[in-house]
């Protein structure tokens, strides 16, 4: 099996254009550059650029450049704070390119303008040869890697063919002496081998007998004699010969229904026999569909028969058509059979596509692993085609890499080279460019870097302060929170218990003689002052779970779902609750935070199924995105209606009411900002009447 082609990852930018246009294009745009930049260098080293300047500015104004960008200055003698100025002066020969603050250089430098350009192209050239000796290893590379692969894969594929065959020749000193073998000797010897175990894809291991069409009657009636009592030998043919199939284990009912089936009925079964029959060894059949008399035919396979002859030895050439008795008959599903051949460790890294001769077409396939082969940056793949020849019949393999081989591939730096060579390139070129240009702007940059440090300092002192300022409004704010979270804690609570206290009195004291009414009233009063109460202390958890630091460890979440089951049990009693807790996530969290928001998710899912029984309540794991695990909670409660999910999580949201189930809107409020606390998200799905389901996710995180 040779590899005809292969593929590397490559880049985007190298897929798309190609090493060579990458390079094209990496290059023109450095030549831009230096177009532009060589013109600052000139002047850098004193060239006398009259003629180009006073072409294009004019000879009685001075041309002032800074940062490489001409621009016209009236006032020829203004001193610059940086860069350079053309200044038209009699002093000089029809103007001159002066540096500021310095006398002008000797034209002699000029003359070493082309080591940049040097410097640039010859380290690029180097870094092209590099990229190209890189590709090209890390090609060679994934193509021995690729082709060692394949060999192994043939190696084993192989082996498992000939063991196979082995069990064909095997077989026919069987065949060879069927009429002397009862039906129970053979079933039995079928049954020791085990076929579904040691050998996958066999459908049926059996004999054909060869027949004279007048001794159709006596091959029938001495069948159902042994025992088969709807044998009878199908189709009908006007062959010279009949070669119905006798004998077929390991008995089910497709075998049972093959059983008559006779092999010169049909053309592709006839002319594989015929081959057995001329070359004294197994021949197998094409792709075809197993003969099968059942209600749901079978899958797509082949056969392979094995000649018998009179006195169980092959003939001479000449005598094989005269002397041949039957076949040993085998059938395989090619699915099965080509999983077992595939499924090696050799093959881990391949997949493969299989056609029955060489014509690689719908038809001829005959088994398609599913991988597919990748395209590389030449538009090639990396792909290998083998022909085998199994029993006489020729299979064409095609050989293509799985997911798992091309992660295994090596990394090609050739990109990274090219790429790292041109910036080096361009940095050189750049650096021999701006060095006469950098002791110029030193002592300015100095001055400027003084003066920013001075305001740098003033504005880190000036943040500081702010900072400060900032923080302690903020601890303010705190304090003030956290006092009046004490303050509603205790001067409104005061007044709730008094109101609950004195009409528990008033209701104990004078219960008899008051009506209906106002003993219902009196109720409403008492149980308005303990909701107060109960929302009071609610607010005070949800604002204290924005301050509370967060205790993390590693946390089991099914065992903390169980132990919230458990302490919710008091409020369960007497119910039918069906509790399913699913495999958990273990995740780093607060534990008494996540075990408020199982109490709170847990609690509504018993409240919102009180009218269900039996009431079902489901706590699982999953699949979310990559780095988040997601758990949910599901119900077949009272549900809601999703065009409200928006509301769910806010505070004092309700979508029941109170007369239909108590509770203060605030509970899943905190589930929500606990669960966001933890870098989590929550959201909920629901149908009326149908139940709900909660999630909330946590990122992953490695375990320790």
């Amino acid at each position: 099996m040779n590899a005809k082609s292969f593929s590397l990852r490559q880049p985007q930018c190298l897929r798309k254009h190609g090493l060579l246009e990458t390079v094209v294009i990496l290059v023109r745009g450095v030549c831009h550059w230096f177009k532009n930049a060589s013109i600052a260098f000139l002047a850098l080293m004193g060239l006398n650029l009259d003629a180009l300047f006073t072409k294009r500015y004019g000879s009685s104004k001075s041309v002032e450049c800074t940062k490489g960008r001409p621009r016209n200055n009236s006032q020829g003698n203004s001193k610059v704070s940086r860069g350079f100025r053309f200044v038209h002066d009699p002093r000089y020969k029809k103007g001159a390119v002066q540096r500021v603050g310095s006398p002008v250089h000797s034209t002699a430098r000029a003359r070493k303008a082309w080591l940049p350009v040097c410097v640039f192209f010859v380290t690029l050239g180097l870094t092209v040869t590099a990229a190209y000796n890189a590709d090209l290893v890390s090609r060679t590379r994934e193509r021995v890697r690729f082709d060692h692969a394949v060999s192994q894969a043939d190696a084993s594929i192989e082996a498992v063919l000939r063991r196979y065959l082995a069990l064909i020749h095997a077989v026919r000193g069987i065949g060879a002496a069927h009429l002397s073998m009862s039906l129970d000797q053979f079933r039995a010897y079928v049954k020791a081998l085990d076929l579904r175990k040691n050998y996958p894809g066999i459908e049926g291991l059996g004999v054909a007998v060869r027949l004279r069409p007048d001794q159709k009657e006596e091959a029938i009636r001495k069948a159902r004699a042994k025992g088969l009592a709807s044998f009878h030998i199908w189709p009908d043919s006007n062959q010279s010969n009949l070669c119905p199939v006798a004998i077929l284990e390991p008995t089910n009912n497709l075998n049972l229904a093959t059983l008559g089936y006779d092999l010169f009925a049909e053309p592709e079964r006839r002319t594989a026999a015929q081959r057995a029959v001329e070359t004294g060894e197994p021949a197998a059949t094409g792709k075809l569909t197993l003969a099968a008399e059942a209600e749901r035919p079978r899958d797509a396979g082949f056969l392979i028969l094995g000649p018998l002859y009179k006195n169980g030895n092959v003939p001479d050439r000449a005598e094989r058509s005269r002397d041949w008795s039957g076949f040993v008959y085998c059938s395989f599903s090619t699915d099965d059979f080509f999983k077992t051949l595939l499924n090696s460790q050799h093959n881990s890294l391949l997949g493969f596509k299989i056609y029955d001769g060489t014509q690689l077409t719908s038809v001829s396939l005959m088994h398609d692993s599913g991988a597919e082969a990748r395209p590389g940056s030449t538009g090639n793949a990396l792909t290998g085609t083998n022909t085998l020849v199994v029993a006489g019949r020729t299979w064409t393999l095609i050989a293509s890499p799985k997911s798992a081989f091309v992660a295994g591939a090596g990394v090609n730096f050739s990109p990274l080279i090219l790429i790292a060579g041109a910036l080096l390139s361009s940095l050189l070129a750049w650096f021999t460019t701006i060095q006469a240009k950098a002791r110029v702007v030193a002592e300015e940059s100095a001055a400027l870097l003084r003066e920013s440090e001075k305001e740098r300092a003033a504005l880190n002192r000036e943040l500081e302060q702010r900072v400060i300022e900032r923080t302690a409004e903020l601890e303010a704010a705190n304090k003030e929170l956290e006092a009046f979270s004490y303050s509603v804690s205790h001067d409104l609570r005061g007044p709730l218990r008094h109101i609950d206290g004195y009409t528990q009195m008033l209701t104990a004291e004078a219960g008899p003689t008051l009506g209906e009414d106002n003993g219902r009233l009196l109720k409403a009063i008492t149980r308005s002052a303990r909701n107060m109460g109960q929302l009071i202390d609610d607010l005070l958890g949800f604002s204290r779970i924005g301050r509370v630091p967060l205790d993390t460890k590693r946390i089991d979440l099914k065992h903390l779902c169980e132990e919230t089951i458990h302490s919710l049990e008091p409020d369960t009693g007497g119910r039918n609750i069906r509790w399913t807790v699913r495999e958990l996530p273990i995740v780093t969290g607060d534990h008494s935070m996540l075990r408020q928001v199982f109490v709170n998710l847990l609690g509504n899912a018993v409240k919102y199924t009180r009218d269900r029984s039996p009431a079902e309540i489901e706590i699982g794991c999953q699949n979310g995105k990559s780095d988040e695990d997601v758990v949910f909670v599901r119900d077949n409660g009272a549900g809601f209606d999703m065009k409200q999910a928006d509301q769910l999580f806010g505070v004092f949201q309700r979508l029941h009411t109170r007369e239909e189930f108590e509770g203060t809107g605030i509970g899943l409020a905190n589930v929500n900002r606990i669960i966001g606390r933890h870098g989590g998200r929550c959201w909920a799905e629901g149908v009326v009447g149908g139940g709900a389901t909660f999630y909330f996710s946590f990122p992953k995180t490695k375990p320790e």
